[in-house]
C-alpha cells in the first residue's frame, strides 16, 4: 500500500491549481475573531477566500453566490467558511457598510496594516480584485472565476490530496469509454469522474457482485480524476488522460 498525491497543474481559462500547499496563515476577522487556516482544514472544513475592495465594482457580483454558499453549503462555519479579504485601506466600518449593501453575512478581514497574505513570496500574490480561492485541503489550491465557486466547493470531499492507490486497479481510456477493472469489491461503491474544475461529470453506482465499471468518456480531451468511493470508507483515487 502506497501514497498516491494527486497534483495536476493545469491553466485553464477560468480556473488553476497551484501546485504548491496553500500558504498558512492566523488573522483576526472584523469582529475580533481569530482564525489560522491549517487548523480549519485539519477539521474537515474547507475554506473559500474572496479577495475584494469595497470600491471594486465588480467584486459585488459574487456576493450573493457566497453568502448561498455561507449559508446553505457551509452551514455558517459548521462545515465549512467563506472568508472576505479586504485588500485595500477600508476600515471596519467601511467593509461592514459594503457587506450590508450587497447581501454579505460571511466572515470578513482587513488586510491593511497585515498584507503579507497578499504578497507572492508570503501569500497568495493578490495584485488584482476579485480573486476567488477554493482551499479544500492542505495539499493544494484552486483559483476559480466566481460562477465556479459552488461547484468546486460542493466537490471538496472527493478533492483528497493523498489518498490510496490500489495497485490492482486498471483503468482504460481507448474507444468511447473510461473502463475500470479489478474494482475492489464491497456493498456500496460509487464511482466518479471529475474534472479540472472539481466538478463531477460522470457517477456511477456498482452492484454489490461487479468488480467492472465501463463510463462514457467526457467530450472534452484533459486530465480527470477517477475517485472511486467505498461504504467502508476507503477511497481510490487515479489520474487518467483523455485524448
Amino acid at each position: 500500500m502506497r501514497l498516491f498525491s494527486l497534483f495536476v497543474i493545469m491553466l485553464f481559462a477560468f480556473s488553476k491549481i497551484e501546485a504548491s500547499p496553500p500558504p498558512d496563515f492566523t488573522m483576526t476577522d472584523t469582529e475580533g475573531v481569530t482564525y489560522n487556516l491549517y487548523d480549519e482544514l485539519d477539521k474537515g472544513k474547507p475554506v473559500i477566500i474572496a479577495f475584494f475592495n469595497v470600491s471594486c465594482a465588480t467584486c459585488q457580483e459574487g456576493v450573493s453566490t457566497l453568502e448561498s454558499i455561507w449559508l446553505e453549503n457551509a452551514h455558517q462555519g459548521e462545515l465549512g467558511w467563506v472568508w472576505a479579504m479586504e485588500n485595500g485601506s477600508a476600515s471596519n466600518e467601511q467593509i461592514a457598510e459594503f457587506f450590508e449593501t450587497h447581501g454579505g453575512t460571511y466572515k470578513t478581514f482587513r488586510t491593511a496594516g497585515d498584507d503579507s497574505i497578499l504578497t507572492e513570496q508570503f501569500g497568495y500574490n493578490i495584485n488584482y480584485t476579485p480573486q476567488y480561492y477554493v482551499i479544500c485541503n492542505k495539499e493544494m489550491y484552486k483559483t476559480v472565476a466566481y460562477y465556479n465557486v459552488f461547484e468546486v466547493f460542493d466537490n471538496c470531499e472527493l478533492q483528497v490530496g493523498i489518498t490510496e492507490e490500489n495497485s490492482e486497479l486498471s483503468i482504460n481510456t481507448n474507444g468511447f469509454y473510461i473502463t475500470l477493472k479489478n474494482i475492489p469489491n464491497s456493498k456500496n461503491t460509487t464511482i466518479n469522474v471529475i474534472d479540472i474544475l472539481g466538478r463531477v461529470i460522470a457517477r456511477q453506482t456498482l452492484a454489490p457482485s461487479l468488480t467492472e465499471a465501463s463510463i462514457p468518456k467526457p467530450n472534452m480531451n484533459g486530465i480527470y480524476i477517477v475517485h472511486i468511493q467505498q461504504d467502508n470508507g476507503s477511497t481510490i483515487a487515479k489520474k487518467v488522460l483523455i485524448k
